[in-house]
């Protein structure tokens, strides 16, 4: 199976975000999945090796970098489009994503992709009634789990 993940971030970082998104590429490339992670290019590119120490990946993997504007409130559409240009060249089986912008854009192509949503990005705006608007024109299946405060 080929597997493209989006990542709308740089790396390498330590955000949680980037730290479990290469975990996640790591475990899949060991059960066998051939996988591809797309990234922005905010801050250079790194080699594959230089990542593979800093997060200690054990699988190879691909990690592609998308050259996207330097203007911070267009980057997350600026890579919506370049995933949205270069996604048939990894004729990918299915599509991982974190990122709306992206999701949204393939939501008219032919690809199977997951969109995997943890918050909701501004909470003076409601995402999750904007998703279910989307989902009813743009997607043919989508399950939305809702959010459950966590009870200690």
């Amino acid at each position: 199976m080929r597997l493209v993940y989006l990542l709308n971030s740089f790396i390498p970082s330590r955000a949680a975000h980037t730290i479990q998104v290469m975990k996640m590429c790591d475990a899949l490339a060991g059960q066998g999945v051939e996988v591809f992670l797309l990234v922005r290019n905010d801050m250079g590119t790194s080699s594959f090796e230089s990542l593979k120490e800093f997060y200690g990946i054990e699988n190879e993997f691909e990690v592609h970098f998308l050259k996207t504007t330097s203007i911070p409130k267009l980057r997350a559409l600026g890579f919506a489009f370049r995933v949205k240009q270069n996604l048939s060249k990894f004729s990918p089986d299915v599509v991982f994503s974190r990122d709306l912008f992206s999701s949204y854009l393939l939501s008219s192509e032919q690809y199977k992709h997951v969109f995997e949503l943890h918050s909701y990005f501004d909470y003076s705006f409601n995402y999750l009634q904007a998703i279910n608007n989307i989902k009813t024109y743009f997607f043919k299946r989508l399950s939305l789990l809702q959010k459950v405060p966590l009870v200690y």
